[in-house]
Formats: C-alpha cells, sequence, structure tokens
C-alpha cells in the first residue's frame, strides 16, 4: 500500500528531529547517604536573569533523585538538604528563601521574612562554567555530625 505524499513528507520530518534531539538541559542528581529521608531545596539564575530558588524534592536513603532539570543561567548551583526527624541540614554562605511544608518556587533573595518565607543557607555547587552541565552530587553525614555534600565519582 502506497502512503500519501504527505504523509512521507511528515514521516521524514520527523525522523530528521529526531537526529537532532532535543536542547540540552543541565541537571542536577543528589544521593542520598545520609541515613534517613532528606528533603532538597535548590537555587539557580533562571533564563531571565531572576535568583530563583525552588524545592522540596524527596530522596529516601540510598536514592537518587533528580533535584534540577532545566537550563540556569548561571555557573553555580546552589542546594539546600534538610534530613527528615532531626536537626541536620547543610550549612552554606549563601542565603535564599525557602517555604515549609509546601512545594515552592521562589523568584528573588531579598526580605525572605518580609515575604512570608524562611531564610537558609545554601551550599554553592560549580558548574565549571558548561552550560549544559550534569552533574551528581552525594548528600552523607560528616565525621562532625553535620550534613555535608560532595561531588559523585
Amino acid at each position: 500500500m502506497k502512503l500519501p505524499r504527505h504523509t512521507s513528507v511528515v514521516a521524514i520530518l520527523l525522523f530528521l528531529l529526531s537526529l537532532h534531539g532535543s536542547p540540552a538541559n543541565a541537571s542536577l542528581e543528589v544521593c542520598n547517604e545520609a541515613g534517613g529521608k532528606v528533603w532538597i531545596a535548590i537555587a539557580y539564575v533562571d533564563q531571565e536573569g531572576h535568583w530563583t530558588s525552588e524545592g522540596w524534592w524527596r530522596a529516601d536513603p540510598d536514592q537518587c533523585v533528580p533535584a534540577f532539570l532545566g537550563d540556569p543561567e548561571g555557573k553555580f548551583y546552589y542546594i539546600h538538604i534538610e534530613r527528615e526527624g532531626d536537626q541536620l541540614s547543610t550549612v552554606g554562605n549563601h542565603v535564599f528563601c525557602v517555604h515549609r511544608p509546601d512545594k515552592f518556587k521562589i523568584r528573588g533573595i531579598g526580605d525572605c521574612r518580609k515575604r512570608g518565607y524562611d531564610e537558609e543557607r545554601f551550599v554553592e555547587i560549580a558548574t565549571a562554567g558548561k552550560p549544559h552541565w550534569t552533574g551528581r552530587v552525594v548528600v552523607y553525614v560528616s565525621k562532625k555530625g553535620r550534613l555535608a555534600i560532595r561531588k559523585a565519582r
């Protein structure tokens, strides 16, 4: 059976698009070796140039989860992780807004409390300046009894 001409043109176009693929996005995966369920928030500069923080992603023990799929404009991600059931959390040098207990996406970094949000300290993760950087980090309990992050091998 011969297909109508327009059907074969559509098939060729779809084939060519599949060769090109979709635009590459950056991604960050978090692996939980912290001995309990953890909650993850991230911050980054979005494609419009605005600081943005969002969360929460849950990672069960010994589980890896994608915490970000997108294309941040900056050279860094910032990450904050809390372990459920105790006061352990990562402690970084960069303050961003978060909202508990619901999922959130917050634009802007100033006046968190005035806007009804909490402030948390985030850890910086360099992307090596690559536009479509993909990375994996591991959260664990350090010898000092704190949550810590290391890049996965």
